[in-house]
């Protein structure tokens, strides 16, 4: 991050993080919280994605909470991640190939996001939205980083 060469992509990466965010609705501000409200922190993580030849294709800054200082029950109750099974899966897929129908895949961008919090979670603010030193925001979508995230 620190290095000059690289230190505006790390910057756009960083903006394009928090733009994401705002636009799906991820956190508000809560400017007028009691400094005694329970807050969990957060962090930025960053990657280099390359490109198959080894070339630099982006740079990707990504907003982590650090949720190993939730409070159980009160900010998480269930913490688990509905997976398929193998054995399933090479079913399902052994039945579209034997009736010749077409397999296709997709990502979904911000995955994490799509889920809405029921609890109440307050996070002090990222650096980088301009906000005073000290504000919180509440979470609505469930960041990277939380227990009930997956």
């Amino acid at each position: 991050m620190n290095d000059p060469v690289y230190a505006m992509q790390w910057k756009a990466a960083i903006q394009d993080e928090l733009e994401k965010l705002i636009g799906m609705g991820a956190f508000k501000p809560v400017p007028d919280a009691p400094r005694s409200q329970r807050k969990i922190q957060c962090q930025w993580v960053f990657s280099v994605k390359y490109t198959p030849t080894g070339l630099i294709d982006k740079f990707k800054a990504r907003l982590v909470a650090k949720g190993f200082g939730q409070a159980y029950r009160t900010e998480y109750t269930d913490t688990f991640s509905p997976t398929i099974k193998m054995d399933s899966l090479r079913a399902i897929l052994a039945i579209a190939a034997a009736n010749n129908w077409p397999i296709k895949q997709m990502d979904i961008v911000s995955a994490y996001l799509a889920g809405t919090l029921e609890e109440e979670i307050f996070m002090e603010a990222p650096e980088g939205l301009g906000y005073p030193k000290g504000t919180l925001v509440q979470l609505i979508k469930a960041l990277y980083g939380l227990k009930q995230s997956g």
